[in-house]
């Protein structure tokens, strides 16, 4: 591995932050080959004090291309190719920790392979692959296709060779690419929060100094008929004020630009056996977008542990909130360690207290391959 991520650093020129960067790993790597730990203090130390990501600026974290690769180095030279340690040590390493983790498995699987990957990991990746990516028409079947296809075509544009039973790649000389560096002579002095919406009007920001950065969303307008909505549908037996609490509080935090709008739905709690016939006949009348990712079901006291069957039977929400509930730990236990196979999409399940709020998350306390966060 420390070969390969030396040939990587080729092309990158000497002088530029990120080659030091990566350099720095490689050489806290030779220095402390069986302490992760310390190349990631080492590195801390040296090279995220200086923020490469606008939106981290005076926050903590920062989300930087020479950070998150170094992390990805880490992950690979201490992961001794073993596709958990190299993610849990990306992982562990903060920042941008989701992408991190998942750059590194990435090439680790260039590296041994598809078939060498741990079956552990493929039926969450297996189970989704003809669901479309949100914003766009495209499965991951399509996008293992047309890769396929630009890196074939790219190999015969470069004078290798592709034919029905093999590929023959022409080996290159790395060319060192142009210095670039970002942020030169740029320090940033304050943050400016603004919180408001323009649909028409001029924006005016006056400031000191030799650059400003925009952060912002693109947001469509409510009133769009068009316009599709995620949704969360609730099972349990709410009163009149228990639904109107409810509601409020998800209408605040809209207004309050918290959370993007959101429908909910209250389900009578005999139906709920019945979810997989009851959604697409819901989905299609309402405004509500289509895909587990944009689905969670909530359980209200009682109707708690029957929330938690459906989503981790049906495999169709991204969250199970239990609302008020009390579930003993045993029964929380049966209910993972009898469901096969394991939930395709990944489950998040957290307690929340009705009277603080619905989308304020309390307690996340297991996801589907049941590591429990604190």
């Amino acid at each position: 591995m420390e070969f390969i991520v030396e040939q990587g650093l080729k092309p990158i020129p000497e002088k530029s932050k990120f080659y030091q960067a990566i350099n720095d790993v490689i050489k806290w790597h030779k220095q402390y080959p069986d302490d992760w730990k310390r190349c990631w203090f080492e590195f801390e130390k040296k090279n995220t004090s200086e923020k490469g990501c606008p939106e981290g600026v005076f926050n903590a974290f920062n989300i930087d291309a020479s950070v998150n690769a170094a992390y990805v180095v880490i992950g690979l030279s201490y992961g001794e190719k073993d596709f958990f340690k190299t993610m849990d040590i990306a992982t562990r390493c903060g920042q941008d920790s989701d992408c991190n983790p998942a750059t590194a498995a990435g090439i680790l699987g260039v590296v041994i392979g598809y078939n060498k990957i741990p079956a552990f990991w493929k039926p969450a990746i297996e189970k989704v692959e003809d669901l479309k990516f949100p914003y766009s028409d495209l499965t991951l079947n399509q996008i293992y296709d047309l890769s396929y296809k630009h890196a074939t075509t790219l190999i015969a544009q470069n004078g290798g060779e592709v034919n029905d039973s093999s590929i023959t790649i022409k080996v290159q000389t790395p060319e060192i690419l142009p210095l670039q560096q970002s942020f030169e002579g740029m320090y940033p002095t304050k943050e400016l929060l603004v919180r408001k919406d323009f649909l028409g009007e001029s924006i005016k920001i006056d400031f000191t100094g030799n650059g400003i950065v925009v952060l912002g969303n693109v947001k469509s307008q409510c009133g769009q008929e068009n316009r599709l909505y995620p949704v969360i549908y609730f099972t349990g037996n709410f009163t009149s004020a228990e639904r109107a609490l409810t509601a409020s509080s998800v209408n605040q935090k809209t207004e309050n630009n918290e959370i993007c709008p959101i429908l909910l739905l209250f389900l009578n709690p005999a139906t709920i056996s019945q979810i997989n016939e009851t959604l697409p006949v819901l989905e299609e009348k309402l405004r509500i977008r289509k895909g587990y990712r944009f689905r969670a079901i909530a359980g209200y006291r009682d109707e708690a542990l029957n929330a938690c069957r459906v989503a981790v039977n049906q495999a169709q929400f991204s969250y199970c909130i239990l609302l008020d509930a009390q579930l003993q730990k045993d029964q929380f236990s049966d209910l993972l360690s009898g469901c096969s196979p394991m939930p395709s999409n990944i489950l998040h399940f957290l307690l929340m207290l009705l009277t603080r709020g619905i989308i304020t998350k309390e307690t996340e306390i297991c996801t589907c391959c049941f590591a429990t966060k604190r």
